[in-house]
């Protein structure tokens, strides 16, 4: 609370400064932080918290296919302040078949509300379950080409 009015004007400076016309601000949205057990700290990134995430890519409504969010090099990048981070990224960068599929309907579901566009959909992990924090346009999102589970499995 002590920082948000400092925030404010960070995100309007900014929103001036990308575009000669500057980005519209007049409408804001603001969730709770959502209660998590990060792995470790990315010293690099401002301390932020390392959490379980995934991201899913859909393609006219359907899931196409998933992957963890954070790529082990980017972590790395990030400077983590815990040498136990590969061990527990690796851990946690499993998805469990119930799991899966309760994402993949969340994704889709997601997807069927804005069918104009192929989306990447984000879920975090939290201590009140799985929240769905970001969509973006898939051609728009980093996708990793090599993760061994990239490819939805055929039914």
């Amino acid at each position: 609370r002590e920082s948000l009015s400092s925030h404010v004007a960070a995100l309007v400076e900014w929103s001036e400064l990308v575009d000669m016309m500057g980005l519209p601000y007049h409408a804001w949205a603001v969730r709770e932080m959502l209660p998590t057990l990060p792995i470790c700290k990315l010293t690099r990134y401002g301390d932020m918290p390392l959490c379980r995430e995934f991201r899913f890519f859909t393609e006219g409504g359907m899931v196409k296919c998933f992957h963890p969010y954070w790529p082990s090099g980017a972590v790395q990048d990030g400077k983590p302040d815990s040498i136990d981070w590969p061990e527990r990224l690796n851990a946690w960068d499993v998805l469990f078949e119930a799991e899966r599929l309760f994402l993949s309907c969340l994704a889709e579901r997601a997807a069927l509300a804005c069918i104009e566009e192929d989306w990447s959909i984000d879920f975090l992990w939290t201590d009140n379950g799985w929240y769905l924090t970001d969509m973006a346009i898939a051609a728009r999102s980093y996708h990793w080409e090599s993760y061994p589970f990239a490819a939805k499995e055929e039914a």
